[in-house]
């Protein structure tokens, strides 16, 4: 039979089952169990919240076995009915739900607080037996030793549920996760959990797991509702929207890229594993948020060579400095990008490269990472500069016409 057992509960009930096991082993009984699997369960927690939650599957058989008969159940006799514990692979007939305290094997009758059923599949017949009998019927295992039997089955049934100090991990969907992680990039660039133990701040799947909780109803623990408040007027002001459609369908591609990626580093080894998955811990939260920034910059260098490779054979120029330094200058947008975000004295900090319609690109620091969205832009010119020999006009001061 198998059992889904709530991951935290493993360590305990294996130890159990093993001593179980050792205990039937000496009276040649056998029992027997092994993980074959694993499933993810949507549940409510004490505070009414939904989490996903992995269960082992466990599967465990046993038969407590002397000359075709075999034990499967044990009955607690009480004034109202027998209370029955046994393996559950047998189900126990009605006569015996309010049976009296009768041996059925040396025919004795006396008061009794169990006794035992035991089960022949050739004879189709079940006995009811008492205490000093029942090895008999069980290679000699004592009313002590099939307690302890019938307990197994009992601690495997009670694996679904959380135990006294078992901590559950909690697992996401990875499309989801995914989702939050690009939105995230989007609109505050992409911070490694290197840089932010390194340079301060959050980093992206910090971030993007703070911002997942309060969309979901969960406030994290130690955070003041006033800061929750506050971060949930800042992704309306900048519509930070996981459901669009563009967010699914750049979702896809990433999971379709991350899974047709050959498995040449311990890099995309790891991510091929774990997008495959589907289900992911907080664990592992740096690795599924580093996704979006490889998967783009993956791009960026495909499109780069191809761009590069059109130049040559139309013998193009690459991206010009535009304007006089000091001077202001109107710029058509035809793409944007966050680059990074910064803490500084003044507040968080974007770094937003800009490419204009005549191929040219400029970079513009500001506090505002909703210009991403521009089409037209006035600003300052305060540099022009070059980085990886392409030309970059770096301006300041900028303010959004359309």
């Amino acid at each position: 039979m198998t059992y889904a057992i709530l991951e935290c509960n493993m360590e305990r009930l294996t130890k159990k089952l093993t001593t179980i096991k050792n205990k039937c082993e000496k009276y040649g009984i056998e029992f027997h169990f092994e993980e074959v699997g694993e499933e993810f369960r949507t549940i409510k927690n004490e505070n009414d919240e939904e989490e996903v939650l992995r269960y082992v599957l466990v599967e465990a058989e046993g038969k407590a076995e002397q000359s075709g008969w075999e034990f499967v159940a044990s009955l607690d006799h009480t004034d109202k009915g027998n209370i029955i514990s046994g393996t559950g692979n047998i189900e126990v007939p009605e006569r015996y739900y309010n049976a009296d305290c009768v041996c059925e094997h040396c025919n004795s009758r006396r008061n009794r607080k169990n006794t035992y059923i035991v089960y022949n599949a050739e004879k189709q017949e079940f006995k009811q037996v008492g205490k000093s009998c029942l090895k008999d019927f069980t290679h000699g295992l004592d009313a002590e030793g099939v307690a302890q039997y019938i307990s197994g089955y009992d601690e495997l049934i009670k694996g679904e549920e959380p135990y006294g100090g078992c901590h559950s991990t909690r697992y996401f969907d990875v499309k989801e996760m995914l989702a939050y992680f690009n939105e995230t990039i989007k609109h505050f660039g992409y911070v490694s959990n290197a840089e932010a133990r390194y340079g301060g701040g959050r980093s992206t799947s910090e971030r993007a797991s703070f911002y997942y909780d309060i969309t979901h109803g969960r406030v994290p623990y130690g955070i003041p509702m006033k800061e929750v408040d506050e971060t949930k007027e800042e992704l309306k002001k900048v519509n930070f929207n996981v459901d669009s459609e563009e967010n699914k369908a750049k979702v896809n591609a990433m999971v379709e890229w991350v899974l047709s990626n050959p498995s040449n580093s311990n890099y995309f080894h790891n991510l091929k594993v774990v997008v495959s998955t589907m289900w992911i811990s907080e664990e592992n939260f740096g690795l599924v948020a580093s996704i979006p920034a490889t998967y783009d910059k993956t791009l960026e260098i495909e499109a780069e060579k191809r761009r590069r490779e059109l130049e040559a054979k139309a013998d193009e120029s690459n991206s010009k400095w535009i304007g006089e330094v000091g001077k202001r200058i109107t710029f058509k947008v035809d793409s944007a990008r966050v680059l990074s975000t910064r803490y500084t004295e003044w507040g968080e900090t974007y770094f937003i490269k800009f490419r204009d319609t005549d191929g040219n690109i400029i970079v513009w620091s500001t506090s505002n990472g909703n210009v991403i969205e521009a089409k037209e832009i006035i600003a300052t010119v305060k540099e022009h500069s070059e980085y990886n020999n392409v030309k970059q006009t770096i301006v300041t001061r900028g303010k959004v016409v359309a």
